[in-house]
């Protein structure tokens, strides 16, 4: 699993003129990050891609905060934050207290959770991964 070294940021990377917009720079019409990931926070991490994805990023040195609706799953994590995702009342508060530099979205159902860490989300990357079960049905045209 290649979390980072990629050569374009995983996600969407924040415009402005901020330390990251700063630290960017262009290669082949990317935008490439010089900064290395410090803190990610992985919603959906104590699910089995999200445990898997958690130790990995926790092997390559980043800070690693999994999160989900239950109280403390099994798995051994950095630190582990509950809260629901469709309340975005709860949401802002475990992205401020949080502070990621990236979220890893494992666990997302409805566009407007996409929104939601989009419109709170402070960092630099939002990386969604969605599951087959979007893409039409191509055998059934």
């Amino acid at each position: 699993m290649r979390l980072h070294g990629w050569p374009a940021p995983l996600g969407r990377a924040r415009g402005g003129d901020g330390p990251a917009a700063r630290e960017a720079t262009r290669h082949r019409g990317r935008v490439r990050h010089s900064r290395r990931l410090t803190r990610a926070l992985v919603i959906g991490g104590a699910g089995f891609i999200g445990t898997a994805a958690c130790k990995e990023l926790m092997r390559r040195g980043v800070e690693t905060i999994a999160a989900g609706r239950t109280e403390r799953p099994y798995g051994t994590f950095t630190s582990y934050v509950a809260f629901d995702r469709t309340d975005e009342a709860q949401l802002k508060r475990a992205l401020e207290t949080t502070e990621p530099d990236v979220v890893l979205d494992l666990a997302c159902w409805e566009p407007s959770e996409v929104e939601a860490v989009i419109r709170n989300f402070k960092g630099e990357r939002y990386v969604f991964v969605s599951a087959g079960i979007v893409y039409p049905d191509l055998d059934g045209r």
